[in-house]
């Protein structure tokens, strides 16, 4: 995970960010590929920096919620099942839960919030990362959000 070099980082989070690099989520991968028929060495390597990519995001910007595309979801979903890791984790990088927000898809204003949320999720990543991989995060000018899964939000980062 580069980061753009024109981004003020406080050290606090720089540490954070240094720190969440150095996670393995290859177990997460594993299970993953497991539940949802998904390729493990995809995941374990592009899948693994993309959802580390999703993480930044929050300890960047502690404010606002972030939507989760639907290719990087089996990893979100499947962090959230190992409870006790995933609580350890959220704690150690968010200060507190990192709370999972699932999609109702016929709740039409639950997902006008949803699109707009991925939209301004698109938008911190490209500011943050540069260029996105389209297949991990697709176009967000679209009006239909099927590609969305869910959005997270948490209380704000140390």
């Amino acid at each position: 995970m580069h980061l753009r070099d024109a981004m003020n980082i406080s050290p606090d989070k720089q540490a954070l960010l240094s720190r969440l690099m150095k996670v393995d989520f290859s177990r997460v991968a594993k299970k993953a590929a497991y539940e949802y028929g998904l390729d493990f060495d995809v995941l374990k390597t592009t899948g693994a920096e993309e959802l580390k990519k999703f993480y930044a995001l929050r300890i960047l910007d502690d404010q606002s919620p972030v939507a989760i595309p639907e290719n990087l979801d089996p990893m979100v979903h499947v962090h959230v099942l190992f409870t006790q890791e995933y609580s350890e984790f959220c704690t150690a990088f968010f200060g507190g839960m990192f709370h999972h927000f699932p999609c109702t898809p016929d709740d039409a204003t639950h997902m006008r919030w949803l699109g707009d949320r991925y939209k301004e999720t698109v938008r911190r990543y490209e500011d943050a990362f540069g260029e996105r991989d389209t297949a991990w995060w697709p176009d967000p000018s679209e009006d239909n959000f099927t590609h969305i899964c869910c959005g997270c939000s948490a209380g704000a980062v140390r």
